[in-house]
């Protein structure tokens, strides 16, 4: 009777194990959102003290405007982190990183730090279409320059 139970036991923790799994899996399998199918950032050194900011973001279609409203990067400072440059789609220089009218937007940032020094970026997404949008933002692991 004991050998019964402690299988019977062992089955429903199979079953569990594989039911919370199945939910797992089913949850990150959805779309970001109704307008954001995907999206990242990375941070780069390029060279000795050039540090460069990248990111991809794809709409679930076809989009009016894709790409990133805004990048601030940080550089470290002893103990604390500060904001020492901040990229704009609205600024003619960087008006590359939004764009119009694609379902997928890539593009990158540069910056001429100084050597040995840490920084990463935070970069805030947009995703819009028929009036209507959503936004993500993603923060960089650190990077030496």
């Amino acid at each position: 009777m004991k050998k019964k139970m402690n299988k019977v036991i062992l089955f429903l923790l199979v079953f569990a194990v594989c039911l919370s799994s199945t939910a797992f899996l089913s949850a990150n399998a959805m779309p970001a959102s109704d307008y954001i199918r995907s999206y990242s950032a990375s941070t780069y050194r390029t060279g000795p003290g050039n540090i460069k900011v990248t990111f991809e973001i794809g709409g679930t279609r076809t989009m009016d405007d894709i790409g990133s409203t805004s990048i601030y990067l940080y550089e470290l400072n002893g103990t604390s982190w500060s904001l020492v440059q901040t990229f704009l789609y609205t600024q003619s220089s960087y008006s590359h990183i939004m764009t119009s009218n694609t379902a997928v937007h890539s593009a990158s940032v540069t910056y001429a730090g100084t050597s040995g020094k840490q920084y990463y970026a935070t970069v805030y997404l947009w995703a819009g279409r028929n009036g209507g949008g959503d936004s993500r933002s993603v923060t960089t692991s650190a990077v030496t320059a």
